[in-house]
């Protein structure tokens, strides 16, 4: 059995199906159906997922051969920039959508387009978001390293779609020893799952905190000397570490609410190592799910080794 056909029709084996009318209804075996539909019903289940309709081919001569061009020759005529390294990408072209340059289209500069790549990987390694969905702009994006485009303009240049589609996953496997000195410092300060964590390095519990919460203070404080992993980057997360902490950012806000020293609390957020001041969560006063084991059986992959292969 087949679920698409090129008509988009349902095509079905009738040797294959077990098919009879009782009192005009109809009886389906429900585990051949269940196989007809579940590679639709699987596409259907991606939240964020691109397909060929989704990119667009901007070209001066729209029948010109494009095909052998670089993702750069096709960002000069219009495509933006990930449309064209899927484009480039395909083997059935059949259905790409082909328009023609706007003539008030001005081109990005090539030091524009690795601007705004270097912006969405350092988004998503300290955010988890592709930068229109950035709230906090990290200041070493303009005072640092120079770029001045907003999130807004990112988006442009990188996609016709929503960037939401592309997977964040690609950031794993950039070689994080190739970038400049001043990010890689800056990375290593708050990488995406690790402010509320790296945040216990400079609040201390009051004296009289529980016992449960100071044992997870002192295990998150000796998972941090241990380094920082990709495990718990919210992208990565696998279903075992929900499963292990719940929500582990959601317990430590509780703990640094309820037991943090309050000027310490006060501080962190005043030098941007909190954004906003912790919150009391009822529900994640489960201290005790943060342990040292706990902590250590996600330990796998250190962010500042080599790219992943």
């Amino acid at each position: 059995m087949a679920f698409y056909s090129a008509t988009m029709v349902l095509v079905v084996d009738l040797d294959g199906v077990e098919f009879g009318l009782t009192n005009n209804s109809l009886s389906i075996d429900s585990q051949q159906l269940a196989a007809l539909l579940q590679g639709a019903v699987a596409d259907g289940s991606q939240i964020n997922t691109i397909t060929v309709h989704d990119l667009i081919l901007v070209l001066n001569d729209i029948n010109s051969d494009w095909q052998g061009l670089t993702v750069m020759q096709l960002v000069a005529q219009g495509t933006k920039v990930f449309d064209a390294v899927l484009l480039l990408g395909l083997e059935n072209i059949n259905d790409v959508n082909i328009v023609a340059t706007p003539a008030e289209f001005v081109a990005p500069t090539d030091r524009q387009v690795v601007e705004a790549l270097f912006v969405d990987y350092f988004c998503i390694m300290t955010q988890a978001r592709h930068p229109a969905d950035v709230v906090h702009v990290a200041s070493i994006i303009e005072n640092v390293i120079g770029i001045s485009m907003t999130m807004t303009q990112v988006q442009d240049i990188l996609a016709s779609f929503n960037l939401n589609k592309m997977p964040k996953t690609y950031v794993k496997h950039i070689n994080i020893s190739q970038l400049g000195d001043e990010v890689t410092n800056r990375l290593g300060l708050g990488v995406a799952g690790y402010r509320l964590m790296s945040a216990c390095q400079v609040i201390n519990l009051k004296a009289n905190a529980p016992a449960d919460a100071k044992a997870a203070h002192a295990a998150i404080k000796a998972s941090l000397a241990r380094g920082v992993f990709w495990e718990f980057h919210p992208v990565f997360r696998s279903g075992d570490f929900v499963r292990a902490f719940g929500s582990l950012n959601k317990i430590i806000s509780t703990m640094l609410a309820e037991h943090g020293i309050e000027s310490e609390v006060q501080a962190a957020v005043e030098n941007k190592s909190l954004f906003a001041l912790p919150q009391v969560d009822a529900r994640f006063r489960t201290y005790g799910r943060i342990t040292a084991a706990a902590l250590t059986a996600f330990e796998t992959s250190n962010i500042f080794g080599a790219a992943a292969v």
